[in-house]
């Protein structure tokens, strides 16, 4: 087989750009989006600074953010600092070649460009109100009636409040993981799937996947978020705990191609255990659900690792990109399909009693 070339397609006068190029590039496009978001903030920092609250009433149903300064310095920290800060420990460690940065700023894939619409409307809180409107308000609802109710909780009788910082932090994180493992597991369920399989849709990893969730998920809500201010932790702490879990999110979503040992194996979930999980290839048993792995081993959910690097994504197809709200829109009608599917099945399967 032969092949020609044109003039402009030869070596000659094709430049390609050297690495120290790239990386440059990879930088200034990194600045310029978190600027073009701070900018967003900044007007959402300016709307929330003379209430506390912000309210926003559609369909019907009054929709509430509040913190709203703690919410966006958050969204802040995590976009500026948290995000860069692993993206560039991943280059340092698998070059750029195979970097999120490298896949973020140049390659751009319609699954990586999902999930960099996911980043910004997280960021910009437009997931947020969506997600409410989607749940009917429940999440709002639950969440204010949690932290006005079970306030203080199991810390009011125990001497847990007055441990080190860090201790809290620590054994929080730890209970914490305990009941994201069950939410998790509830997530794959057949009724629930539909809404966790848009976060299993990626096609490839990329360190800012950890973002990409359908905003209708609330399984944590009830499973998480009830059980840690039933337990009464600190908003300090909570904060240290949640930065804790978006940098493990955005490690075990990047391209570094390790297990971590013993430590990958029973204390924190490595990038390839997780890797394992979003297995495209169903007819293995789908595991390691924990950000902590000894309840995977102590649950019955740990898979070995096999040699080689497994493929991930989902059978059903997505339409990727940056407009998100096709795929969130179809998942979510999805849920309730699957839904009514599941209460049919049971009410034909229960036992008729005869009059």
């Amino acid at each position: 087989m032969t092949v020609s070339t044109s003039p402009a397609s030869t070596p000659s006068t094709l430049t390609l750009p050297t690495p120290v190029s790239a990386v440059t590039r990879g930088l200034v496009g990194l600045v310029l989006f978190a600027v073009g978001v701070l900018v967003w903030q900044q007007a959402c920092l300016e709307l929330v600074k003379a209430p506390r609250e912000f309210s926003l009433h559609l369909l019907g149903q009054t929709l509430t953010l509040r913190h709203g300064r703690q919410i966006l310095s958050d969204g802040l920290l995590t976009l500026l600092v948290v995000a860069p800060s692993v993206m560039w420990l991943e280059f340092a460690l698998v070059g750029w070649r195979n970097s999120s940065l490298r896949r973020i700023l140049i390659t751009r894939s319609p699954s990586v460009q999902l999930d960099i619409a996911c980043l910004a409307a997280g960021q910009m809180q437009i997931l947020r109100v969506v997600g409410a409107v989607l749940t009917f308000g429940l999440a709002t609802w639950i969440g204010r009636w949690a932290s006005n109710t079970l306030g203080g909780g199991v810390l009011a009788w125990t001497g847990v409040a007055h441990a080190p910082y860090w201790a809290q932090i620590g054994l929080f994180f730890f209970v914490y993981s305990f009941f994201d493992y069950w939410a998790h597991r509830l997530d794959h369920s057949p009724m629930f799937w539909p809404l966790h399989r848009f976060h299993h849709s990626a096609e490839e990893f990329c360190a800012i996947t950890s973002m990409r969730a359908h905003p209708a998920e609330f399984t944590s809500i009830f499973l998480i978020n009830l059980p840690m201010a039933a337990l009464g932790a600190g908003v300090d702490v909570m904060i240290s705990v949640n930065l804790l879990v978006t940098v493990l999110g955005l490690l075990i979503h990047s391209n570094i191609d390790s297990d971590w040992g013993w430590v990958g194996r029973w204390v924190v979930q490595s990038p390839r255990g997780h890797r394992l999980h979003h297995i495209k290839d169903i007819s293995k048993p789908v595991g390691c659900y924990a950000m902590v792995p000894l309840w995977d081993h102590l649950f019955g959910t740990w898979v070995e690792d096999p040699p080689g690097r497994v493929e991930i994504g989902v059978d059903t197809p997505y339409v990727h990109g940056y407009f998100l709200f096709a795929d969130l829109l179809r998942d979510y009608c999805d849920l309730w399909r699957a839904s009514f599917q599941e209460v049919a099945a049971y009410f034909r399967s229960a036992p008729r009693i005869g009059l």
